[in-house]
């Protein structure tokens, strides 16, 4: 299609832009529906500020509001799933370094055990093998965006 993609909308695309919207539509909402003073409520008792919470104070904006949370689930999801296949191509080729850190994963999980964000922190074994992993494969953009002029700062 060329140029020209950005005038269709094909039935599947439309479809999967409703389930995108009707999953982040609770979110917006809660978010417009909360007030400065339940803001500064949550944050005197202690409560959680997350994402949604301290950009709801800038903006009440629907449209803005949704496209941040959507651009932020997908960044999250990239570099995620990027550094995972990296740390796991990584332990195929260190197996002394996979069974230390399946050791560490079966010492605090068992074998049925469910990760909790607790259980996570406390690994500290894996926390370094992902560390390690990030900077040798960095996600990088690979979509054939260049710049087409080099500037230069004067000093």
């Amino acid at each position: 299609m060329g140029p020209l993609w950005r005038l269709y909308r094909s039935n599947r695309f439309i479809n999967s832009i409703n389930v995108l919207n009707s999953f982040v539509e609770p979110f917006v909402e809660r978010a417009l529906s909360q007030t400065n003073k339940d803001f500064e409520e949550k944050e005197r008792s202690g409560q959680i500020i997350n994402f949604t919470d301290s950009l709801s104070q800038f903006t009440k904006d629907k449209k803005v509001l949704r496209d941040q949370l959507v651009n932020t689930l997908l960044a999250g999801r990239d570099t995620t799933a990027a550094t995972l296949t990296w740390l796991f191509y990584e332990l195929a080729y260190h197996p002394e370094i996979y069974k230390q850190l399946r050791e560490e994963v079966l010492e605090t999980l068992g074998k049925d055990g469910r990760p909790t964000y607790e259980n996570l922190k406390d690994m500290k074994f894996l926390q370094y093998c992902i560390n390690e992993s990030i900077p040798f494969y960095l996600c990088r953009r690979i979509d054939g965006c260049s710049a087409s002029t080099v500037s230069y700062c004067a000093v």
